[in-house]
């Protein structure tokens, strides 16, 4: 049951999250001299407003990390509050709690989401303790990012929902293990307190970046990042989702897609038994498959011999994906352990590679310094055919 018998209306919101305005990732920038992965949240964002503008929801909510750092750069505020007052504009009403990227780590920085305060139709929640908000007959819960552990575990004691209304619960949390982003500060939803969820009739929650559907819960969804921050994200659409909660307080939920740069990844398995000519065919054969134009490429070369891996380049990787914006070649070497096991490394670049071994060999930080750059310049030489 969600709240009591009592007769409401249908209502209908737009649920977004993890927007991340600010992030920015490659040294490449646009002709306007803006980092274009920096653009690209930009552009995400715009496209998600223009969403909510046609929809004409009841309300908009957001689950956290507007911004990718607490004290956002001038383009972030300005690109962010550009939309948001948009929807100021339009009457929609916006409720949006910090996530941990937006939550200050000291108590002598403020808020940044303390500047929506000033715009209309927009609750901003970012104190870390439990607040509500009833909006037209639907009450509004949240719960923004919270530092400390203890405080986090009273305030999620406090949430109650209200009898006869509409409930929505917002959290940037981890609606279980399998949702964890491995970030630091990231919070579990408690599991001894499970039994309340189901007197919501719609959890929107943020943080985990995939649009998920909690199934065992029933009520509660992930809309997912609006953009991808990295390859564990490739090939997944991005998106918000639009939901209608019925007369009986039971939510529908349609996926709205997003136009994203497209992120596409190239698994090269079981390298150590092939020979370096049929690791390049592979690559060859993947490059001719797509249109990579503008694309985000990811390359990992499974189970390959360090030996391997010296004669493929970064450069030589690449070349099969013709007007990508970028292309990152990572490896996961295989090499025989002191044992004679067979031990796989995480994937990683050459150069992380290197870097790693250098780390395990030189114990003095200021020669590990020297010896670092030293072998940088050579990888750079090396890719560049010199």
């Amino acid at each position: 049951m969600h709240g009591s018998e009592e007769h409401r209306m249908s209502y209908t919101l737009v649920h977004l999250s993890d927007t991340h305005l600010g992030f920015s990732d490659l040294e490449k920038v646009s002709v306007d001299g803006v980092n274009v992965r920096e653009q690209d949240f930009y552009d995400s964002f715009r496209h998600a407003v223009d969403i909510i503008l046609d929809t004409s929801p009841d309300a908009v909510v957001h689950t956290g990390d507007f911004f990718h750092r607490p004290s956002p750069g001038n383009r972030p505020m300005i690109e962010g509050l550009t939309q948001l007052k948009r929807i100021s504009d339009a009457g929609i009403p916006f409720i949006v709690i910090a996530g941990n990227h937006s939550t200050p780590r000291s108590a002598y920085t403020s808020p940044i989401l303390k500047a929506m305060q000033s715009f209309d139709n927009v609750v901003p929640m970012f104190s870390q303790r439990y607040e509500t908000a009833e909006l037209n007959g639907t009450v509004f819960h949240g719960v923004p990012h919270i530092n400390d552990d203890r405080l986090f575990a009273e305030e999620m004691k406090k949430i109650s929902p209200v009898s006869g209304k509409n409930n929505v619960l917002l959290l940037h949390a981890s609606l279980g293990k399998e949702y964890i982003m491995e970030e630091f500060g990231e919070r579990i939803y408690p599991p001894d307190l499970k039994d309340i969820l189901k007197d919501f009739s719609y959890i929107a929650l943020g943080h985990w970046h995939g649009f998920q559907h909690i199934k065992k819960y029933g009520n509660a969804w992930y809309s997912g990042s609006t953009e991808r921050l990295s390859d564990r994200e490739a090939g997944k659409e991005k998106g918000i989702a639009v939901v209608t909660i019925d007369s009986e307080g039971i939510p529908a939920v349609e996926f709205r897609p997003l136009s994203t740069r497209p992120w596409l990844r190239i698994d090269i398995d079981r390298c150590a038994g092939k020979t370096v000519e049929e690791i390049v065919s592979e690559l060859q054969a993947a490059g001719d498959m797509e249109d990579y134009t503008n694309a985000l490429v990811s390359v990992y070369l499974h189970d390959i011999k360090p030996e391997q891996s010296m004669y493929i380049r970064n450069t030589m990787a690449a070349e099969p994906f013709k007007g990508a914006l970028s292309v990152v070649t990572k490896r996961i070497l295989k090499h025989a352990d002191s044992a004679g096991g067979i031990h796989i490394d995480r994937a990683e670049s050459l150069e992380e590679h290197f870097q790693s071994f250098l780390r395990e060999k030189i114990e003095n930080d200021n020669e590990f310094n020297v010896v670092s750059k030293k072998a940088q310049y050579y990888f750079d030489s090396f890719e560049r055919g010199e």
